[in-house]
């Protein structure tokens, strides 16, 4: 039996895996799900979920790139422009077809920026130095591998609130005391930011734009 769907699914199978789980991306419905689960179980399976793939859909299609729109990097506005390649000039942003040129850029603009901000936040805050490692990551904000002073940031931070890339910094950071998100784990973090709920509550509001 196929998969029957009015959306675009890919359906992966592990021998392992003991329940089903599902993620939207790209435009496409993406089902891992145990090797025993029948293809009539998965249907369903999709079909209760029909509203929050549909909410996925909107959201994909708010979030695209789309000329005349002012996207702000690390707090600044530019108007986005289709053009040859990705870049700045004169206050304009300009995007073309090409996903690896627009994250490459991404890239490039926003290492050393973060880079900077985390280091003057880790120096103040008295932790000592880590490697920080970049990358576009699809459900988090960062993460930290306190036993090897290992740390990641997701380059999207370049498009939410500066105050709100401070506040994942600092979880980060505070990460190296508490591997986990114990009371303690918290009790660190409002110390180091005392106003840091309501900068991740902000959070939620980030535009973060997908191509």
């Amino acid at each position: 039996m196929q998969i029957s769907s009015r959306f675009d699914v890919k359906i992966i199978r592990k021998k392992n895996n003991k329940k089903m789980y599902m993620r939207y991306k790209d435009g496409a419905v993406i089902v891992t799900a145990p090797s025993f689960v029948s293809d009539e179980r998965i249907s369903r399976f999709i079909a209760e979920n029909e509203k929050w793939i549909e909410e996925q859909c909107v959201k994909e299609e708010q979030t695209a790139l789309k000329k005349g729109q002012t996207l702000y990097l690390f707090g600044e506005p530019f108007v986005l422009t289709e053009g040859k390649e990705v870049c700045i000039k004169d206050g304009i942003l300009y995007f073309n077809g090409s996903a690896q040129q627009w994250k490459s850029f991404i890239r490039h603009y926003s290492a050393g920026r973060l880079r900077e901000r985390f280091e003057q936040l880790r120096t103040a805050l008295g932790y000592p130095p880590v490697t920080l490692r970049f990358g576009f990551y699809s459900s988090r904000w960062g993460s930290c591998t306190p036993a090897r002073h290992h740390i990641s940031l997701s380059l999207n931070l370049a498009f939410v609130p500066k105050e709100c890339a401070d506040a994942i910094i600092v979880h980060e950071l505070c990460h190296l005391k508490h591997a986990n998100h114990s009371k303690a784990f918290y009790e660190e973090v409002r110390r180091c930011m005392p106003d840091y709920d309501r900068r991740i509550e902000r959070l939620k509001e980030a535009y973060i734009p997908k191509f």
